[in-house]
């Protein structure tokens, strides 16, 4: 299950920066590109992270969500 998990997060990182990041860049300054696509992958993680997490959580959940997911990955 590990190396499952590291595979598939290290092809997802691939993908955004490979992708995403260049064609962002010929648009947009570098700030608002980082912006933009960590905004993008924070959505991308949302609805998992909210199914798996919430139930326990639950209103603890908005802050985790902030600073773990709109924070850091548009940082």
């Amino acid at each position: 299950m590990f190396v499952i998990g590291l595979s598939a997060g290290t092809f997802e990182e691939i993908g955004w920066t490979g992708f995403a990041t260049r064609r962002l860049l010929k648009r947009w300054r570098p700030f608002v590109a980082g912006l933009t696509l960590g905004l993008v992958r924070a959505v991308w993680h949302v609805l998992v992270d909210l199914r798996q997490n919430f139930g326990t959580m639950e209103v603890a959940w908005l802050l985790e969500f902030a600073v773990l997911y709109l924070a850091m990955l548009t940082a």
